[in-house]
Parts: C-alpha cells; structure tokens; sequence
C-alpha cells in the first residue's frame, strides 16, 4: 500500500522545477492525446493556439491594471 493518497505537482517552478517547451508541437499532441484518452477529443494545434488566445487575454487584463 502507499503511503502517499495524493501528490501535489507544480508545473512551473514553485515546487518542482520543470522546463516545458511550449513550442514544441509533440507536447501539444501528447497533451491532446492525454485529453482524447479522457473524453475530450482535440487536436495538439487547437490547444496550442487556445493557450496563447487565453495568455494573450489575461496579459492584457495585466496590462489595463498597471496602465
């Protein structure tokens, strides 16, 4: 039996220090595979192209506050 019922993973630096390459179009498909297998079919450029619409969006939620 494990010890551990749950585990806690950040994926950009806070505790666990990771790099991912959102450039990479084999870890937008593996992604979207991941989300396939799960029940929501999608394609690795769709996710890509949605993570940057929505970086884009609160970038600019950011920038009205400091403006």
């Amino acid at each position: 039996m494990n010890a551990y019922q749950n585990y806690v993973f950040d994926l950009y630096g806070t505790l666990v220090d990771v790099w991912t390459d959102e450039e990479c179009p084999e870890t937008w498909e593996a992604f979207a595979r991941y989300l396939s297998l799960s029940g929501m079919p999608t394609q690795g450029e769709t996710l890509r192209d949605r993570y940057i619409a929505l970086c884009a969006m609160e970038q600019e939620k950011v920038d009205r506050k400091e403006a």
